[in-house]
């Protein structure tokens, strides 16, 4: 896992990178991304299999903001404030008891604003 990755072009930044084969258990982390970018995500998950637990994940730059997005590996996700919506694939993303800034349950199956 990487902390802050910023593209060459400052087109994007995320708080949290997740690549290759490794299966990481996030608890109680705090992962942002709010930069004036194209595109902020909090955590990416890129290949492995990530559990995150009671944390808080937020993207709230002035583009396009992602709290979690998965795109290929699986996601566990309970228990957690994601700010900036989700994005990832109905088999590899799944979501327990999760709720957005304002208290509001978060659906992990569809995008969020």
């Amino acid at each position: 896992m990487s902390a802050e990755t910023t593209g060459v072009d400052n087109s994007f930044h995320i708080g949290v990178s997740n690549t290759g084969n490794s299966r990481p258990t996030m608890t109680d982390v705090t992962a942002s991304a709010s930069a004036s970018r194209n595109i902020d995500t909090a955590v990416q998950i890129i290949g492995g299999s990530v559990t995150i637990r009671q944390s808080q994940l937020s993207a709230t730059g002035t583009g396009q903001n992602t709290a979690l997005a998965q795109d290929g590996g699986s996601a566990k996700v309970a228990l957690s404030q994601l700010v900036g919506g989700t994005e990832g694939d109905d088999n590899g993303l799944q979501c327990f008891d999760n709720y957005d800034e304002n208290l509001n349950p978060v659906n992990c199956r569809s995008a969020a604003g």
